[in-house]
């Protein structure tokens, strides 16, 4: 089965939104053996949706909808669909009672624009929402499916979970898996190690090489066009045949530009003219080109070993090979040290089976010295425990190792542990590192991120010592609990998410039949004393002593964290259909100072 995955809104391409769903449905229809041939995000417009949908819904069998299920005159994806696949929409008394409910729980009123939510499929059929009033719909026409979700991701997740991804199991009767593994090394000598994958249908293979090109020029406007020639040239020499234009870039007076290809298997050659002078800078070479001189560059992974040599045209047009016969993989390798050496600044996250995303230090570096003799010493500060290596062998500006670190978790006394670390220096001088500690915690990675710590780093944790938990209305006390703690995520550079836990064990009448709730997007600014947390209206939905959720309408959030883990957090919510604010207001210490 073929699949695309479209996502309708407008503020999705205005970049309001970051668009979660698309990466969440690819890994899930993958997962199903579904095989996804595009992504699209199309705007709350009528006719091009339409034009999109009759389209699309000719090349591949199911087309995979988020959003535009809403209630105002926008909200456009079950109609357009509707009318694509020779449907209609009939209002559905049962969904419309839902609507109605939900609202008179959160102590609002329905508007005549909330029954277009209730209006549901006459030939397809429905997908019912348990977290939310806009229910989904199935959509079918000779052979070819479409599945309608919400675009709010924790309801669309659910809605997946619970209705659609059993409903497409049912049609499948396969599983798609892959991996891909990153290698140092020639392209010709691996893929002669696995040439007997690549000529499968099943599974599937293919070598991929990436070229980098610096490039920059003494007048703005200059042209750079990237070619690819055939396998002859530049034997051959005719510079009229057998090129194809991939890329043309324009260049601004001084400044370097990137310009990337990635070399499939067997392509030998590509060529780079630009319209003036131009300077070019390749695999640590530097040429400078006239106007329209051609740069012929080799794929040099093409060869047994890669020496990172490049074929440049002399003078006088013709060929000469930077490479010799003797062996100067030691000369190439001191280059390649030399041009990674240097001092990274950064901060440290942690990933493990018990945390994920968790501050290991926020003043991390990574320091690389050259030897002369083509190796690097490394020393990694993590904030958690210093990686030390020396005389590690450089190859495309990646590296490896391993070692014994003294790492400190917690708080706790440290131990020493053994790791292995891999890392690489992108031309744009990016640090990347990843040492892997196999004990303790069942193993610990931990990424060096170059880069200024995100803020909302500093205050996502979970507070769980001296907690108190304490609910009043109106100002007059309805209990209170130690029994609680409040779980703090960082969601973005400047949010977290905060979970309240403890309302089930309120005291002195107060427990209201309330279970835990998330509040999403929280604010986090720096302060003199800390930071400041801050949240206008929001919703959310809490769990009840009963399983029955409740809707919360959020009226504000205001809280603080202290440098040393304190934490003050004040909410004010209606759950249900209660007309009166509940105002919450928690206290509790950091169990660890780092996010978790």
């Amino acid at each position: 089965m073929t699949a695309e995955i479209i996502s309708v809104g407008t503020e999705l391409l205005l970049g309001n939104i970051l668009n979660t769903n698309a990466q969440y449905l690819s890994r899930e229809l993958a997962a199903l053996g579904i095989t996804v041939q595009r992504e699209s995000t199309i705007g709350d417009n009528h006719g091009r949706l339409a034009d999109f949908v009759n389209e699309a819904k000719q090349r591949c069998d199911l087309l995979v909808f988020t959003g535009g299920l809403g209630p105002t005159a926008d909200d456009l994806t079950k109609e357009t669909v509707a009318g694509c696949y020779g449907d209609m929409l009939a209002f559905d008394p049962e969904e419309w009672q839902k609507i109605v409910d939900f609202f008179t729980r959160t102590g609002r009123k329905t508007t005549p624009n909330n029954r277009k939510q209730a209006m549901v499929p006459v030939n397809g059929h429905k997908i019912i929402n348990n977290h939310g009033t806009a229910p989904g719909a199935w959509f079918e026409q000779d052979g070819h499916c479409a599945v309608l979700m919400p675009g709010v991701p924790h309801e669309m997740k659910a809605m997946w979970e619970e209705s659609v991804r059993p409903l497409l199991l049912a049609r499948q009767n396969c599983t798609l898996h892959s991996i891909t593994l990153r290698v140092l090394g020639g392209e010709s000598d691996i893929e002669y190690r696995v040439r007997h994958l690549l000529e499968n249908a099943n599974p599937t293979a293919a070598i991929y090489c990436k070229l980098t090109i610096w490039t920059t020029t003494d007048k703005t406007g200059t042209q750079a066009e990237l070619s690819l020639v055939h396998e002859n040239w530049p034997d051959v020499y005719d510079t009229d045949s057998g090129v194809e234009l991939i890329k043309t870039v324009t260049l601004e007076e001084g400044e370097w530009q990137k310009i990337e290809y990635t070399f499939i298997a067997r392509t030998k050659w590509i060529a780079l003219r630009t319209s003036g002078n131009a300077s070019v800078f390749f695999d640590d070479i530097m040429v400078s080109l006239v106007s329209d001189e051609i740069y012929p560059v080799k794929n040099t992974t093409n060869t047994n070993k890669n020496t990172g040599n490049t074929d440049i045209t002399d003078n006088n047009g013709q060929i000469s090979d930077n490479t010799d016969n003797t062996d100067n993989d030691d000369t190439d390798n001191t280059e390649q040290a030399k041009a990674i050496a240097g001092t990274y600044k950064g901060y440290s996250i942690g990933e493990s089976r018990m945390f994920s995303d968790y501050l290991m230090g926020d003043d991390a570096s990574a320091t690389i010295t050259a030897n002369t003799d083509g190796t690097i010493n490394l020393v990694y500060k993590s904030g958690s425990g210093d990686f030390t290596l020396n005389n590690l062998k450089v190859s495309s500006k990646s590296f490896k190792g391993e070692g014994e670190v003294a790492l400190a978790m917690g708080g706790n006394t440290p131990g020493n542990y053994e790791y292995t670390l891999e890392g690489s220096v992108s031309d744009a001088k990016v640090l990347t590192l990843k040492a892997n500690v196999p004990v303790p915690m069942g193993g610990i990675d931990i990424n060096f991120i170059q880069g200024e710590t995100p803020i909302a780093y500093y205050v996502a944790s979970t507070y769980q010592y001296d907690t108190n938990l304490a609910i009043s209305v109106r100002g007059t006390s309805y209990g209170s609990t130690e029994d609680c703690k409040a779980i703090v995520k960082r969601a973005s550079e400047t949010t977290v998410d905060i979970t309240l836990n403890g309302f089930g064990n309120l005291s002195g009448g107060g427990n209201m039949n309330l279970g835990d709730f998330t509040i999403s997007g929280v604010k986090v600014e720096k302060a003199n004393s800390g930071y400041t947390l801050s949240l206008g209206a929001f919703e959310s939905t809490a769990e009840s002593a009963s399983g029955t959720p409740t809707a919360i309408t959020g009226e504000s959030l205001e809280g603080t964290v202290t440098t040393d883990g304190k934490a003050e957090i004040t909410v004010a919510f209606k759950p249900g259909s209660m007309p009166m604010a509940i105002t919450a207001v928690f206290t509790g210490n950091v169990n660890e100072t780092s996010a978790q």
